[in-house]
């Protein structure tokens, strides 16, 4: 296909990364007790939150590349509209998004916030940055998110702030801070050096101050997460139990149970619509094969190449394929039932052209 240069960036991903890169404490999740760093109730509670951030993330991956196509975005129920009221900042943008956390086809999520953008998206690049404030509304559970974010360049997201939940339904308060002097680094792992995979998709990097409490109990501790472990370190940890009396815990570590799959979930042929900001879209047919325990190989139509998995989620695969003068890199998200998979990718000409641009797409599994 042919291509058309600028660069331009769905307006709600800025969104959407930012609240899939934080804890959601007591949100539900779960999994293997051996993985865990603590013995103590809240603080379990605070470390199984942060696998359905996993989930979140992954979620918010799928529905990324509707926001590149505004009738797209319309269909799936995805609000985007500028703040004009009175007193709004410019660059100002009001974001209503639906999510399927649970995978039953119900939309049980809905991501609502206001984000305020240092400048216009279409001059995105290096220091591009803002602050957005948000909530992440799932059944009875509220989850209120007020951050500074900002993109140092080379796909990174430097994120500061506070992300709390009022235990409505549990009596579990939970806060996660982040100090702005320190922001956490998220980026979407590859598996190699300084990006290993260890919220799911992501690889974050930086210190997590997590606290809870409940009546009179309360836990505390930090976090440290590192781009080169899947492991996150739990220190400084101090507890009040319920009897009010003080605790200071050893430091552990543990890490975060995502819902994977297998490499063997690609194998089938798919119906692929693609869509491209600056404005371009189409179709085309895959046949993607099962070559290796973390690789797969597609035909696009004549138009042959390899995906490796994300190790440790087989369920994401990055690559890149070069056709007519250009240069394409994408990530696949392969949804939890295996049904379709979602593209995200940024495309360059090659020299002598100039410019480039960034593309979604949806894959629908062929019966």
């Amino acid at each position: 296909m042919r291509r058309d240069g600028g660069f331009r960036w769905g307006r709600c991903r800025v969104l959407l990364i930012l609240l899939a890169a934080f804890p959601c404490g007591g949100c539900g999740g779960g999994g293997d007790g051996a993985a865990k760093g603590t013995t103590s109730e809240l603080g379990l509670y605070t470390e199984d939150g942060l696998s359905l951030s996993g989930t979140f993330g992954s979620e918010v991956h799928q529905i990324l590349p509707m926001l590149l196509v505004p009738s797209a975005a319309a269909a799936n129920g995805i609000v985007l509209t500028p703040d004009t009221s009175p007193g709004a900042a410019p660059n100002t943008y009001l974001c209503q998004i639906p999510l399927d956390l649970g995978g039953d086809g119900t939309n049980e999520t809905v991501v609502d916030a206001t984000l305020v953008l240092n400048g216009d998206l279409f001059t995105f690049g290096p220091g591009f940055g803002g602050t957005i404030e948000g909530t992440i509304t799932r059944g009875g559970a509220v989850v209120a998110a007020s951050l500074a974010f900002r993109f140092p360049g080379d796909g990174e997201i430097e994120i500061s702030g506070t992300v709390s939940l009022a235990g409505a339904l549990s009596g579990i308060d939970v806060t996660a801070t982040i100090d702005a002097a320190a922001p956490i680094v998220v980026k979407v792992a590859t598996g190699g050096a300084g990006s290993i995979a260890n919220v799911c998709t992501y690889s974050v990097s930086g210190d997590v101050r997590v606290e809870a409490a409940r009546g009179i109990e309360l836990f505390s501790a930090l976090w440290t997460f590192s781009s080169h472990s899947r492991r996150i370190n739990v220190s400084q940890v101090t507890r009040v139990d319920d009897q009010g009396v003080s605790h200071d815990d050893p430091d552990s570590s543990f890490e975060v149970p995502c819902e994977n799959g297998a490499i063997a979930d690609w194998g089938g042929t798919y119906d692929f619509d693609w869509f491209c900001n600056p404005q371009e879209e189409g179709d085309s047919v895959f046949v993607i094969t099962v070559t290796g325990p973390n690789t797969i190989h597609v035909d696009d139509e004549g138009l042959t190449y390899d995906a490796t998995a994300v190790p440790g989620n087989p369920h994401v695969v990055t690559g890149f394929f070069i056709d007519q003068g250009y240069r394409e890199d994408f990530v696949w998200t392969l949804s939890r039932d295996g049904t379709t998979f979602t593209q995200q990718s940024v495309y360059v000409f090659l020299p002598p052209l100039t410019g480039g641009g960034v593309c979604g797409g949806i894959g629908t599994r062929r019966p």
